[in-house]
């Protein structure tokens, strides 16, 4: 129940763009958008990442839910409607250290299903570190 109250509450995105401390990853600034990553803990799925565009007037303007399980999404830049992530994972093996991720494999929820409608593009990049 409560999570109708919160969907149809946030349904016409005059949500606000409200930062919770605590589970702040990154907030990104730019002269017409703030974007804010934050982390909400899934138990044994591991986490999930809210990112949410908002606008200069704390309003929000796009929510979408990202992976968060193996590895922290990194905000690297916005240019124009492009939505630059990366992700850093650790590997002992891994020869390639830098490649492109498929939207689909990050995406979750609505923004995967409804991409088609996003006001944004977003675009994933990964790379390798060596396990220390």
């Amino acid at each position: 129940m409560f999570l109708l109250v919160l969907t149809s509450s946030c349904s016409n995105k005059k949500c606000n763009c409200d930062i919770d401390s605590k589970s702040l990853i990154q907030k990104y600034q730019t002269k017409n958008e703030t974007v804010i990553l934050n982390t909400v803990e899934q138990g044994t799925y591991g986490d999930v990442i809210i990112l949410k565009v908002c606008d200069n007037s704390n309003k929000v303007i796009e929510e979408i839910y990202l992976r968060g399980d193996e590895a922290k999404p990194k905000l690297d830049s916005i240019v124009r409607n492009n939505i630059y992530i990366s992700y850093a994972y650790l590997s002992s093996t891994n020869k390639k250290k830098y490649f492109e991720i498929p939207f689909e494999n990050i995406v979750l929820g609505d923004g995967l299903l409804n991409k088609n409608t996003l006001k944004f593009k977003y675009l994933f990049s990964g790379n390798y570190s060596k396990e220390m």
